[in-house]
């Protein structure tokens, strides 16, 4: 009787550290995930404000790290001219999946 009390004791304190364990793999996917898109993001709205202001768009994507893509889309402003200030949008995706989506603007100057 003491053994199979014995056995229950320890099946319960496994299920609980797996369950920790998991919990904190977890938790690290997600904090990679954000500090990459994190990273991204900074360097694409950098790259897209040192360049040429285009009307329309058309910005080229920075290059970033494998199982990660990024999509740059521009908008205009509502109520202003479009040869002079833009919405910029940068999304950031782990496979299929949308990690960040962030909107700046690019001023013409």
């Amino acid at each position: 009787m003491d053994t199979l009390v014995g056995v229950g004791i320890m099946g319960v304190f496994v299920v609980t550290v797996l369950g920790a364990v998991s919990a904190g793999v977890m938790g690290l996917n997600v904090a990679q995930d954000a500090a990459v898109a994190e990273s991204v993001t900074r360097s694409q709205l950098e790259s897209v404000k040192s360049q040429v202001y285009v009307v329309g768009g058309g910005y080229p994507a920075v290059v970033v790290p494998s199982g990660y893509s990024v999509a740059v889309g521009t908008a205009a402003v509502s109520g202003t001219d479009p040869n002079t200030i833009q919405q910029v949008s940068v999304t950031i995706y782990r496979g299929a999946k949308v990690v960040r989506v962030t909107n700046d603007f690019k001023v013409n100057r």
